[in-house]
Order: C-alpha cells, then sequence, then structure tokens
C-alpha cells in the first residue's frame, strides 16, 4: 500500500520529504503491531485492528501537521 501511495504523492508533484514522511507514517505503525504481534501479545484481529487505527491516525496527523500544503483546492 506504501509504494502505490507514494508513486501518486511523487506523480502529483510532492516533494521527496512528503513522500518519505507519509512512507514513515504508514510503515513505523505496521512494524509497530508487527512487533507486538511476534510474541503472542496481540491476536491476529487485534493485530490489524492496531495497525490500521495506528497508520490511519498517522496519515491524519501529517496531513494536519502541514495542513496548508495539503489543503489546496484542485477545482
Amino acid at each position: 500500500m506504501t509504494a502505490p501511495m507514494v508513486a501518486w504523492m511523487a506523480y502529483r508533484g510532492r516533494p521527496c520529504t512528503r513522500n518519505a514522511e507519509m512512507a514513515a507514517s504508514m510503515v513505523i505503525p505496521t512494524l509497530i503491531a508487527a512487533v507486538l504481534a511476534w510474541p503472542g501479545t496481540l491476536d491476529t484481529g487485534a493485530t490489524f485492528a492496531v495497525q490500521d487505527t495506528a497508520m490511519i491516525q498517522a496519515m491524519r496527523g501529517l496531513m494536519l501537521w502541514h495542513y496548508d500544503e495539503y489543503a489546496y483546492s484542485c477545482a
């Protein structure tokens, strides 16, 4: 999911730094969920729930942090 998102952002002219930030906001929550799942701390369903929730919130936080860049109108 990360590679197509970064490719689309690059196609739309987003700077490489923003692409890397967005990729990190998607990959880091996945790694955290995987680390929690490895020893059996979380079952499969809980792992996916934690990963999805954390990833969406990380992406939202990043877009709010750079609101002026993400809130432009395409019309």
